[in-house]
């Protein structure tokens, strides 16, 4: 194995044991404050461009590690100066991500307090609905008042129409008997006419006489009757 394959290596072990110790997730701060989404979104992208340029800056300077004699050392202090920002690093996105699950925590207890007051509204509605209703015995006494009024109502309704049957019957026959007795008259009353027609002209006829008597004049001849 060369040397510089030894150091990569060494290198390589000294990053695996310092990592675990750098990932150790940091407790959360005692008081967290709720983060909006979007503010949430902004600052992980900044911890995250940060994070890529102190791995490129370490990354870097490991590279020049290898040029010197003393690699283990070199990337020891590298990793140690670098150590301290990472940390920071982690620190903030921790918080972030703290107050983004508090905004979620808050905004879905928000839901269940709405909903436990809605439900209890509508507890308390059917509650004063009840207590403002009448009495069992009171409500069927008043819906046996209430079917009585219908049939009341009904029965009103079907003499009435009962009673337009009847008169409307009566108009009828009435009628009927009108149109008969005016065609039984009819003769009799044709007759009384004829009647008259004569005792007209007889009167007619005798005043032409009395007056050709007086008068010496022959007698007016009599019209014909009428057919």
């Amino acid at each position: 194995m060369t040397h510089t394959s030894f150091a990569v290596l060494a290198a390589l072990l000294a990053w695996a044991a310092a990592c675990p110790a750098a990932a150790q997730p940091l407790p959360a701060p005692a008081v967290v404050e709720p983060i909006a989404a979007d503010v949430a979104s902004v600052r992980l992208a900044e911890i995250e461009r940060e994070r890529a340029a102190l791995l490129a800056e370490r990354g870097a300077q490991e590279k020049q590690c290898y040029q010197r004699f003393a690699v283990n050392s070199c990337l020891d202090e590298v990793r140690r100066n670098a150590r301290p920002r990472a940390t920071e690093l982690r620190r903030q996105e921790v918080a972030v991500r703290a107050g983004e699950r508090r905004r979620v925590e808050l905004e879905r207890q928000a839901r269940m307090d709405e909903q436990d007051a809605a439900e209890a509204r509508s507890r308390e509605a059917a509650a004063q609905r009840a207590a403002s209703a009448p009495p069992v015995a009171e409500r069927e006494a008043e819906a046996r008042q209430r079917q009585a009024d219908r049939a009341a109502q009904q029965a009103e309704q079907a003499e009435r129409a009962r009673a337009q049957r009847a008169q409307a019957e009566q108009s009828r026959a009435d009628e009927a008997a009108a149109r008969a007795r005016l065609a039984a008259e009819a003769p009799a009353e044709r007759q009384r006419y004829e009647d008259k027609l004569r005792a007209a002209e007889e009167r007619r006829q005798a005043q032409a006489r009395r007056a050709a008597e007086k008068a010496g004049k022959p007698q007016a001849q009599p019209l014909p009757a009428p057919p």
